[in-house]
């Protein structure tokens, strides 16, 4: 079809085109029914969306079965050239970048490194094999499967404590392999891993070699180990873990989610259960009837538990004379502080979960909550926490002010009461 090759020339993969195309003629639709109409395996037909999603081409609705549209193409196009210029002016950084490292690469009799040259694939593999053994810190390769498998049993019991860090392609016929390595190396997915493959050893040499060539190098020189290993970091930091690719994988859903939550039994039983995942800390910004609903429905004693496990929690509230007794209760296993208004109702779960709820539910007939481990979204809102967090007032101080304010006004009630039984004595 020549529109699915137009779509691909604009960066769309086949599918991605696909799938665009029947998403447009609907309108509208779940992923089994664009699937059906544009003839992608429903198992990819998460993937495939999400990353139109990504690149601007679908809107996700995240109701209880997740809903798509297409983007009309003249908004999609015009994100696409925004996108794709920001991304040429990335690549003209890098560029400038690279081009003032190579400037100051200069021979020097004292301080230039080896470099040696390697033409055998089996003598390649054998100085590979040296330059691990030879590791005492530790290691970062840029390998595909096929050459991990070769230097395998190197790793698997080397004795030594190294950090291993691997960029590599997972697929679905190489996940059981990945999740092996991942036991003894911090493992990263690549989708177009480089034709040179990479290996640094101990921060100090390179070995970078193309097997099919086959032709390798290998250097001490401090200045071209600098540049590799600048250049892997960039790999490293774009790509994905190998925990979400796997999970991506094995679910044929993308590693970010988002799910709706609707009735208000249904929305504490997920607090409480997406709680138990905590590793290290919660922290909560709520309204002024949360303190005492926590305690209603269980989420405190489910806290409660959690915090004798060593999770730390830290609330703010607004707090009042009507939830103050409430709030003392929470204080027990909790850092709270006083904020006069609470513009969102949250719960953030260590940085792989955030609870979003609407802030005035008691006007609703339905109550609802969403949850995501989306990990812009979940920073966006722990830059929001942490900010409120550090202008709000430890609830000690506020409860202080509460209680001196409650025993004034109980003074002045004595002064008139006194006042008007004299008032009353006179007239008698």
């Amino acid at each position: 079809m020549i529109l699915t090759e137009e779509l691909e020339k604009l960066g769309l993969s086949s599918s991605e085109s696909k799938a665009y195309i029947a998403l447009t003629s609907m309108k509208e639709g779940r992923a089994s029914e664009i699937a059906r109409v544009s003839k992608i395996p429903r198992n990819k037909i998460y993937a495939v969306l999400e990353s139109l999603h990504m690149k601007g081409f679908v809107e996700i609705f995240p109701e209880k079965v997740m809903r798509f549209r297409a983007v009309p193409f003249d908004s999609a196009f015009l994100l696409f050239l925004e996108s794709s210029e920001r991304h040429v002016d990335e690549l003209k950084k890098i560029g400038e970048k690279v081009a003032n490292q190579l400037k100051h690469v200069r021979y020097d009799k004292q301080e230039v490194g080896e470099f040696t040259v390697y033409k055998s694939k089996k003598i390649i593999y054998k100085k590979l094999a040296e330059l691990l053994q030879s590791a005492h810190e530790s290691i970062t390769l840029c390998l595909e499967m096929p050459e991990m498998r070769r230097v395998h049993f190197l790793f698997k019991n080397s004795g030594k404590k190294l950090n291993v860090g691997i960029i590599t392609k997972i697929e679905t016929g190489t996940r059981s392999e990945a999740k092996e390595w991942m036991g003894f190396a911090d493992l990263k997915h690549i989708e177009n891993i480089p034709p040179a493959k990479i290996a640094i050893i101990d921060g100090k040499e390179v070995f970078v070699f193309q097997p099919d060539g086959p032709i390798a190098l290998h250097s001490t020189d401090k200045s071209f180990v600098s540049l590799i290993q600048n250049f892997t970091n960039i790999l490293w930091n774009s790509s994905l873990p190998a925990e979400e690719r796997i999970a991506w994988l094995e679910t044929g859903k993308p590693a970010e989610d988002v799910k709706f939550v609707k009735g208000e039994k249904a929305v504490y039983e997920a607090t409480k259960e997406l709680s138990l995942g905590a590793k290290k800390i919660i922290c909560n910004i709520s309204t002024e009837g949360s303190p005492e609903r926590t305690l209603r429905f269980g989420v405190f004693r489910a806290d409660e538990d959690l915090a004798k496990k060593g999770i730390r929690f830290r609330c703010i509230y607004p707090i009042t004379k009507k939830n103050m007794r409430f709030v003392k209760k929470i204080m027990d296993i909790a850092d709270v502080r006083h904020t006069d208004f609470s513009p969102m109702r949250v719960r953030i779960i260590d940085d792989r979960m955030c609870i979003v709820r609407q802030l005035e539910e008691e006007e609703l007939n339905e109550k609802f909550c969403i949850y995501s481990n989306a990990k812009n979204f979940i920073s966006a809102i722990q830059l929001f926490f942490d900010k409120t967090w550090s202008q709000a007032i430890p609830a000690e101080a506020r409860i202080r002010q509460l209680e001196r304010k409650t025993n004034a006004e109980a003074g002045n009630v004595n002064v008139i009461n006194q006042y008007r039984n004299k008032s009353l004595e006179t007239v008698s």
